[in-house]
């Protein structure tokens, strides 16, 4: 007998479950695939995949970045549809650190700590030590204490945590990878900006891996409009810094330099996404069309990037009211229908409710679709059945007819022979005795039903009084 997965009490898996209602991209998906893909799926996917022992999914779950990234760059290949509860991960992960952090009480201690610590137990430059065996390849979190409670939400009575951010280099296959997915600026800069951003989170480049990113993932002529578009910006933006010329040798380590590193790639980001060339082409977003087996989810995502593209919007300038429209307006058949017939008033919904909606439609096609088949099933029963009726008319009016015919033949036939033998010569009336049953072909012919064999007074078709078991008719009062 099957029973409910069994989680481990205190694991990621069930901080996860526990703070649902808190993570934030969750509409739409379910408990019970995050459990099957945490415990079955993804370990055996990232055992497949050939992933290192420090980079296959537990059972358990995980919030390790390097893990996090590995189960990013398999599903977001063959399995984008699993993207969804990845992210349910991610954003988690990313609301842990941002607790952890916020819980602080005394930064000046913990970055003296750090201090000391990069001086003297980690080096940023890949440094080897005595066996030869490279520093610091991989991030690593630091912790003052083993929380024996589940999820971020502690007590002022626990230890805060703070997590370090780490420099991670990449394998070289990364690299080529990145390079074929990555489309040129011109097609889509919104998708390389989610890209360089992805690297950025999970790899913490410094200063020359990224140059070394701009070299390998852009041409010439893009690396100078990303460049121009930057200074552009800090130009019209007031304190906005530029990206630097130089290597300004970050220590993401120190609180203050982790943040000027991501004031500087948040706006390289930025002047990558303002690299788009907007193009009005509503005939564009006129074919993007809801596919029948598409999740409303992810139409939206893909709706959303047409319309950054060719809907003459902007992250900053999203349009979400009109982007709603056009949503529920090119959607599926059936989930227009419902949105037209049940609700009128859906054009002042927020977008959480919508995709809800949608959804609820488009889970329930299975069961529609089981009830129209059912349907259909009782709908063929009942015309085979008034078929077979009809039919069975059919041969019942046809066999009267034919015994019509017949008694008719046989009634005519035998008054011609009662006539032939009313016309009998001499004193002794040789001919056949008027009355007699008629004889076709030397058989004996029953007035009643026209059947050979028997006469009419025998014929068992003819209905008889009813008799006494003597076999008399029963006596009449006067």
């Amino acid at each position: 007998m099957g029973g409910s997965p069994s989680i481990i009490k205190g694991s990621p898996l069930e901080e996860i479950l526990c703070n649902w209602s808190k993570i934030e991209g969750v509409v739409g998906l379910k408990k019970k695939r995050v459990i099957t893909l945490c415990q079955d799926d993804w370990p055996f996917l990232t055992r497949v995949r050939g992933a290192g022992p420090d980079e296959v999914w537990p059972p358990e779950g995980t919030f390790d970045d390097k893990r996090l990234a590995t189960m990013r760059r398999i599903l977001q290949d063959r399995n984008p549809y699993q993207m969804d509860y990845l992210y349910v991960w991610i954003n988690w992960a990313d609301k842990r650190n941002q607790i952890k952090l916020g819980k602080a009480t005394s930064k000046t201690e913990l970055l003296a700590y750090f201090d000391e610590l990069h001086q003297g137990g980690y080096n940023s430059d890949r440094e080897k030590d005595g066996n030869n065996k490279e520093v610091g390849q991989y991030p690593m979190t630091i912790e003052f204490h083993s929380n024996p409670r589940v999820g971020p939400d502690t007590g002022p009575d626990v230890p805060p945590l703070l997590a370090a951010a780490v420099h991670q280099p990449w394998k070289p296959g990364d690299l080529m990878l990145w390079q074929e997915k990555m489309p040129r600026l011109w097609e889509d800069a919104e998708k390389c900006a989610k890209m360089l951003s992805s690297i950025f989170r999970d790899y913490k480049p410094n200063w020359e891996d990224i140059q070394t990113l701009l070299q390998e993932l852009f041409t010439v002529e893009e690396r100078e409009k990303i460049m121009a578009k930057d200074r552009e910006l800090s130009n019209t933006n007031p304190g906005r810094p530029v990206w630097p010329i130089a290597d300004p040798k970050w220590n993401i380590v120190r609180q203050d330099e982790l943040q000027a590193w991501r004031t500087a790639t948040q706006g390289l980001l930025e002047a990558v996404r303002q690299c788009v060339e907007r193009v009005t082409n509503w005939s564009k977003v006129q074919e993007c069309q809801q596919r029948l087996d598409e999740h409303p989810s992810d139409y939206w995502h893909r709706l959303r990037s047409v319309l950054l593209k060719y809907g003459g919007m902007t992250e900053q300038t999203f349009q979400e009211p009109l982007a709603i429209s056009v949503f529920v307006n090119q959607a599926a058949p059936d989930i227009n229908k419902y949105f037209k017939k049940h609700m009128p008033g859906w054009q002042a919904e927020g977008l959480q409710k919508i995709l809800s909606v949608a959804t609820f439609v488009y889970n329930g096609r299975d069961q529609e679709r089981q009830e129209k088949m059912q349907k259909e099933k009782d709908e063929e029963r009942k015309r085979q059945e008034r078929e077979r009726q009809t039919e069975r008319k059919r041969e019942r009016q046809e066999k009267r007819e034919d015994m019509a015919f017949l008694a008719a033949a046989i009634a005519q036939s035998a008054q011609q022979n009662r006539w032939q033998n009313a016309r009998g010569r001499g004193r002794g009336n040789r001919g056949r005795r008027r009355g007699f049953p008629p004889q076709i072909g030397g058989e004996i012919v029953c007035y009643w039903c026209g059947d050979f064999g028997h006469m009419q007074r025998e014929c068992p078709l003819r209905p008889r009084p009813f008799l006494t078991p003597q076999g008399y008719p029963p006596r009449t009062r006067n």
